[in-house]
């Protein structure tokens, strides 16, 4: 339906991108595979490729290269295609499932099209209504936000920032005063205090730093 509306009005050049290659058989996401087969089955006409992490190098540079000269107006992809990818006359995005993607990438994807400001773009969410309410919200925040530094800014205080000393990539950390977010500006300045009070008296360090941590 998506495309069949778009192509009446202009020629298109699409990246449908899906988070998964493979259907599960518990899940409801639409993989590449799948979808694949329904845009083949619905657009005989239209020249289709597919595109995903576990091919060959040579067998993906092939494809976007053939998507580039116009030989492919369709790219399925998994998330790979988020950076480095500068095909200007693509413009039209279509993401399945957004909902499993951070605000971050989900901007990553947006900026594959409206590279060429001559030309107008769409980016498309396809989701389910029962999405859960945190999800809805990360969506209405990308939908209203354009711009890569308040994209991060959201996306950091939705995920958190994950362990400063760990190997956690989200979540917020439990520190008992300080907030990453709100103390920003102070980060520096912290910093340069520990290291004078650290030069000019180490047992005062330990003492502090004992005092502060977290049990």
């Amino acid at each position: 339906m998506v495309l069949k509306i778009y192509s009446k009005k202009k020629k298109i050049k699409v990246y449908w991108i899906c988070t998964v290659i493979e259907k599960s058989k518990n899940s409801d996401v639409k993989s590449l595979v799948e979808i694949d087969y329904k845009l083949r089955e619905s657009f005989s006409k239209i020249k289709i490729g597919s595109i995903h992490g576990k091919m060959r190098a040579e067998d993906k540079r092939k494809i976007i290269s053939d998507f580039r000269r116009n030989q492919i107006q369709i790219l399925i992809s998994t998330t790979i295609v988020e950076v480095g990818l500068d095909i200007p006359d693509a413009n039209l995005m279509v993401i399945e499932n957004p909902e499993r993607l951070g605000l971050s990438q989900l901007h990553q994807l947006r900026g594959r099209v409206g590279r060429n400001s001559n030309q107008e773009s769409f980016c498309i969410l396809l989701y389910s209504s029962s999405i859960n309410k945190a999800a809805r919200f990360r969506l209405n925040m990308f939908k209203k936000n354009l711009e890569g530094l308040q994209i991060a800014r959201k996306d950091l205080s939705i995920r958190g920032p994950g362990e400063n000393l760990g190997i956690k990539q989200k979540g917020h950390p439990s520190f008992k005063i300080a907030n990453l977010k709100r103390d920003a500006q102070l980060f520096c300045q912290v910093k340069d205090v520990a290291r004078c009070i650290s030069k000019k008296d180490g047992n005062l360090s330990e003492r502090i730093i004992k005092r502060w941590k977290i049990k």
